[in-house]
């Protein structure tokens, strides 16, 4: 065992020397890190992008009533700051500042040609939080939502009740994002975005 006997006899300078370099470079490249942080993050900092204030989702759920079924649609701003109609047309400039596609702040969804909606806004859900207008148009087949305001951090909620349908999932709950799809066929942009492009 020459080999352990030699770690041995000269141990400091074996064991300790290696752990003492590893230990000393950490440090300083600790150090070094630290001190040229703010340069760091000025050469390595991702572009400023502007993001769109409102946000969408649906939620579907089972109503008593058989070959029905019933959808929250959800708008949210995720900004501190209330936004009108205006405001929301003026962020979409940002967003898309040249003029050949336009971009509107309204929601306009296509409604599947199975079974029959009934939509409105939730005005006991929406009081305090935003005001909003819903058009629908039964030969179409369209919902038009129009954000007029909305206040910081709030929800507002269009209430769709769906009848007449040929199958409804005894699984639906909250979560099933497909059966909106089957019934709001362009709902999967406005999860992207909650504007019409």
């Amino acid at each position: 065992m020459p080999f352990l006997k030699s770690l041995f006899e000269n141990w400091p300078q074996n064991l300790l020397r290696p752990v003492f370099v590893n230990v000393l470079t950490a440090i300083i490249l600790f150090l070094l890190a630290v001190s040229f942080k703010p340069l760091i993050f000025k050469l390595f900092r991702s572009p400023k992008i502007p993001e769109y204030p409102l946000f969408c989702t649906a939620e579907p759920y089972r109503d008593d009533t058989a070959n029905q079924m019933k959808i929250d649609f959800f708008i949210i701003n995720r900004t501190d700051k209330s936004r009108t109609r205006q405001q929301l047309v003026g962020d979409l400039k940002a967003l898309n500042p040249s003029t050949d596609r336009v971009l509107s702040p309204d929601i306009k969804l296509k409604v599947a040609k199975e079974g029959e909606i009934h939509v409105a806004a939730d005005e006991d859900f929406n009081r305090g939080k935003g005001r909003l207008r819903v058009l629908y148009a039964p030969k179409t087949r369209k919902i038009t939502i129009v954000v007029e305001r909305i206040e910081p951090r709030a929800l507002l909620k269009v209430a769709m009740r769906v009848s007449k349908l040929r199958f409804v999932s005894r699984n639906l709950d909250r979560g099933t994002k497909g059966e909106v799809v089957r019934i709001l066929r362009n709902y999967e942009q406005y999860q992207d975005g909650c504007y019409t492009q």
